[in-house]
C-alpha cells in the first residue's frame, strides 16, 4: 500500500514474529501505514499504532479511521489502533495526543518487541501534504 514498492517493515516485523510474541508497530507520519495495517490486520501478534491525518480526500482516503480495530472474527481483533491527527495539528498538539494514547498502552499490551517508523512528509512545505490551516 501506500508509496511502498516493497514494504520493508512488513518484513522486519515478519522477521521478528518469528522470535517475539507481542510486537508493537508504531507509525507516525503524515499519511496512514495502510500496507502495514492490511498485512497485520488479523493477528494478535502485532499491535499497529498509526498517528496520521484522516480526512475526506486526503491520501489514503480509504482506510485509517479509528474504526478500524482489527479484521472480525480473528485473534486481530483490538490490535490496531488509527489515532487521526487533525489538519492544524501543532508539536504541543501531537506531544499532548502522543502522550494520552501511550498512557498505559506498554503496561497493558507489554510489548517483546517496538517497531518504530517516522516519516518525515509531515515537514513544512512538503507537496503532498498540501496545505495546514
Amino acid at each position: 500500500g501506500g508509496f511502498c514498492f516493497v514494504n520493508d517493515i512488513v518484513l522486519a516485523i515478519q522477521y521478528l514474529q518469528k522470535y517475539h510474541q507481542r510486537i508493537l508497530y508504531m507509525d507516525l507520519d503524515i499519511h496512514h501505514c495502510d500496507g502495514v495495517q492490511r498485512a497485520f490486520y488479523d493477528t494478535g501478534t502485532v499491535l499497529t499504532m498509526s498517528f496520521h491525518r484522516h480526512e475526506p480526500g486526503f491520501f489514503p482516503s480509504t482506510s485509517g479511521s479509528i474504526r478500524e480495530k482489527g479484521q472480525h472474527d480473528t485473534s486481530g481483533v483490538g490490535h490496531n489502533l488509527n489515532v487521526p491527527l487533525p489538519k492544524s495539528c501543532t508539536d504541543r498538539d501531537f506531544a499532548s495526543i502522543f502522550q494520552e494514547a501511550l498512557t498505559g498502552l506498554f503496561d497493558a499490551y507489554d510489548p517483546q518487541a517496538v517497531v518504530l517508523c517516522l516519516g518525515a512528509d509531515g515537514l513544512q512545505g512538503d507537496p503532498l501534504v498540501g496545505e495546514r490551516d
